[in-house]
C-alpha cells in the first residue's frame, strides 16, 4: 500500500509541474528517482537478506 500511494504521488506532483511548465522533463526525472530509489532499496534488502542467511 505505501509503495502505491508514494508511487501515485509522486507521479501526480511530477503531472502539476508538468502542466505549469508544459514540458515532459518533470516526468523523466520522477521516473528517474523512482527507479534510483526501488535499485537502492532493492540492493540494501539483498544485503539483509545474505547478512541474515534468511534463505539458507
Amino acid at each position: 500500500m505505501a509503495f502505491t500511494l508514494a508511487y501515485m504521488e509522486m507521479f501526480s506532483i511530477g503531472k502539476q509541474i508538468a502542466n505549469s511548465q508544459s514540458s515532459f522533463m518533470p516526468f523523466v526525472i520522477a521516473g528517474a528517482f523512482y527507479y534510483l530509489m526501488n535499485t537502492v532499496v532493492a540492493f540494501a534488502m539483498s544485503r539483509c537478506e545474505k547478512a541474515m542467511g534468511y534463505y539458507r
